[in-house]
């Protein structure tokens, strides 16, 4: 049996992001959650050198002319958003995009736990409510869930 190759590029990435905003749009939380999955699969796929290669361990960067629903306010450009502060929603793009995934499935430790690392402002709200969140269920439930 022969394995087949397929290789990733950009525009496979692309229309993996445009399937969780379809989905998510369609309330289909777990099939988005499902494409997110994916993504962060491939990143990491394309991250790591291979065996007898280079041992250049940087993620590629790609540059994409829309970026999907979940990302950076770029369609409603507010006064009070910096340039500073869209450059990091743009280099989270993936990360919050898999934190609001998990977030509307009401996997509120995953959903801290994947937005953990986020330093834009949404990325670190969403982090803190997700944290209040599981606090809240432990209390009213007296269970970690």
């Amino acid at each position: 049996m022969a394995a087949t190759v397929v290789t990733v590029d950009g525009e496979m990435i692309d229309s993996l992001r445009r399937a969780v905003n379809d989905c998510a749009d369609r309330g289909l939380q777990h099939a988005s959650k499902w494409y997110v999955g994916s993504i962060k699969d491939l990143s990491f796929v394309s991250s790591t050198p291979a065996r007898s290669g280079s041992a250049d361990t940087s993620l590629p960067r790609v540059s994409f002319a829309t970026p999907h629903s979940h990302g950076p306010l770029a369609g409603s450009l507010h006064s009070r958003v910096s340039a500073e502060e869209l450059a990091l929603e743009l280099d989270e793009e993936d990360v919050l995009s898999a934190g609001m995934t998990t977030f509307r499935c009401r996997e509120f430790a995953r959903a801290a736990h994947t937005l953990s690392a986020c330093s834009s402002s949404r990325g670190r709200f969403l982090w803190l409510y997700s944290q209040y969140l599981v606090g809240y269920r432990f209390i009213s439930r007296g269970t970690l869930r």
